[in-house]
């Protein structure tokens, strides 16, 4: 069996695209619209498409709810250089934060695409996680 290369981080993203474009393991194809989706943790759009795909960009973007239902996780990926990963995660309580928060790790990435982006999953997100009690009016 042949060894395998390390990917590192000189590996241009295009090519890696090129190859897992259409089949690796996130995809999801619906079968009505004929839409193409994918479940990468790191896309924020859910399309499968080279720029939202976080597995093959090296710098990405994480929204997921907290296993309690009033935070939001907000995460990032860079890859340096050397080819070593960093991963920062922060914990965001409350809708105003995490819209703060969507726009500034965005921007801090460098990914000015992805701020409107951002901010619509953090707020859906959010109000499918904490719905308000109907109160009845007589």
């Amino acid at each position: 069996m042949a060894p395998r290369a390390p990917v590192t981080a000189n590996t241009n993203s295009y090519f890696v695209w090129s190859l897992v474009k259409d089949n690796h393991c996130y995809l999801h194809k619906a079968k009505k619209p004929d839409i193409v989706f994918s479940k990468d943790p790191y896309n924020i759009s859910g399309r499968n498409r080279h720029a939202d795909a976080g597995f093959v960009q090296n710098k990405a973007l994480l929204i997921k709810p907290a296993s309690n239902a009033t935070n939001l996780i907000f995460g990032t990926k860079e890859v340096s250089d050397d080819g070593k990963v960093k991963n920062t995660r922060v914990v965001v309580p409350g809708p105003r934060k995490a819209n703060k928060k969507a726009e500034y790790f965005a921007v801090k990435l460098g990914r000015k695409d992805l701020v409107k982006v951002a901010q619509i999953k953090s707020s859906a997100i959010w109000h499918s996680r904490n719905t308000r009690k109907k109160s009845k009016k007589a």
